[in-house]
């Protein structure tokens, strides 16, 4: 899933200055974790993962992809399914289930196609009908305790992942495109969410930073937002259907009319302090934070805050800056700043 701020592009890079910065690490905390990038990698690499979020989109990523270690069972489910012979792994056999429902009208297909009343056109009519009965099912089978909640959110992870793939969006979910695109036009399908097991007991939590940063660990990775950009905003199909809500709409991007919780990392008012609350309660060996070069809050500010902590340095990366669309010229470079301390 395209993600705003995914720190893909340097997960090797962060990984190297981990093993620098502090040998011997086991652990690893990421607050932050939003579509957990880079928690999944540093999971790969063995490491014992702890992962929050205030968003109900990052947690069913966080439950599929951190915390589990082993594909989930559906032990309750999937004799009601297996009617014939069916050799297939569970997973397998529970998503084909769903990638073979027949499609039903719901809340996505009204609010978000053209079957709709404002027609907006974030997905083909056929696929919105497929999401809405896959919810349907998935909410059914809740009710009826035929799946845990790991299982749960293990299934909307897959859902919100099938519905990225097919979005007819330069990326994010602040306005659909004016055609639908190739990808807009292939059918939903859902596929199993990638799992390694790192033979550690991984936590995950949907939470405010400054409450996940009390963890202790060996590395507290901290990647906050860095402008106004409001994430439930920007991503308010996948939060509402992670969070399985059906609330009135408005608008060409049709955003919810009660707004979801803002990040205070996101306003100017309260970012400095909001992170200086976060470093205040850190419980590592080492904090990394990797804010962009211009973000809200000041670089003074920040190495103040962090060499209160203990001896600080900072280093300048270059990337490439977010691009809305793999099909627009290549975007300008990007400047983040990575700032690394020790804690005494």
């Amino acid at each position: 899933m395209r993600y705003i701020g995914s720190k893909s592009w340097c997960l090797e890079k962060l990984l190297q200055l981990v093993l620098r910065e502090a040998p011997g690490a086991t652990s690893i905390c990421d607050p932050f974790a939003g579509t957990c990038t880079v928690a999944r990698f540093f999971k790969s690499q063995g490491f014992r993962v702890s992962t929050g979020d205030l968003l109900s989109l990052s947690y069913a990523f966080q439950v599929a992809s951190v915390q589990l270690n082993n594909a989930p069972k559906f032990k309750k489910l999937l004799p009601l399914l297996r009617k014939s012979q069916n050799s297939n792994p569970a997973v397998e056999s529970v998503l084909s289930y769903l990638n073979t429902l027949t499609g039903q009208v719901g809340w996505v297909t009204r609010n978000y196609s053209l079957a709709g009343k404002e027609r907006r056109k974030f997905f083909t009519i056929k696929n919105a009908k497929q999401l809405d009965a896959i919810l349907a099912t998935i909410r059914r089978w809740t009710r009826q305790g035929l799946i845990s909640k790991t299982e749960r959110w293990y299934l909307l992870a897959s859902a919100i992942d099938a519905a990225d793939r097919v979005a007819n969006t330069a990326g994010t979910y602040y306005a659909h495109l004016d055609t639908f695109y190739r990808k807009a036009r292939r059918p939903l399908l859902l596929r199993p969410i990638e799992i390694c097991n790192n033979g550690h007991m991984n936590s995950v939590r949907k939470c405010d930073a400054s409450k996940r940063v009390q963890t202790a660990t060996d590395v507290l990775y901290l990647d906050p937002p860095y402008n106004e950009r409001d994430y439930g905003g920007y991503y308010h199909i996948p939060e509402m259907l992670a969070s399985d809500q059906t609330p009135r709409v408005s608008g060409r991007s049709g955003h919810p009319i009660a707004r979801t919780r803002r990040s205070p990392c996101c306003s100017r008012s309260t970012a400095t302090d909001h992170l200086r609350k976060v470093l205040g309660r850190a419980q590592a060996r080492v904090v990394i934070l990797h804010y962009a070069e211009q973000g809200i809050v000041p670089h003074k500010d920040i190495m103040k805050m962090m060499r209160n902590l203990g001896p600080t340095r900072s280093r300048l990366w270059e990337s490439r800056a977010y691009a809305s669309t793999r099909a627009q010229p290549i975007p300008p470079r990007f400047r983040t700043r990575l700032y690394i301390c020790h804690p005494e």
